[in-house]
């Protein structure tokens, strides 16, 4: 399995190492980070769609409490 020939002990030798551990390390990070910051603006998003269905609603809520309140008249 030694794709350097026969006798090469070199390639049995040298692996990743520290340097790569770090680059995956910081990877993993930044994926963490990005996926916890997506995370808080979708919750944002979520949270102004339902207030403004809410206010939607009262706003509906309101008109037709007023038309009801013209006709009683």
């Amino acid at each position: 399995m030694n794709p350097g020939g026969g006798g090469n002990d070199l390639y049995n030798q040298i692996g990743p190492g520290f340097a790569a551990f770090v680059v995956i390390f910081l990877l993993a990070l930044a994926i963490w980070l990005l996926a916890r910051s997506m995370n808080g603006h979708l919750r944002r998003v979520r949270y102004r769609e339902a207030a403004e269905q809410q206010a939607e609603r009262d706003r509906q809520a309101a008109r037709e409490q007023g038309a009801e309140g013209g006709r009683q008249e």
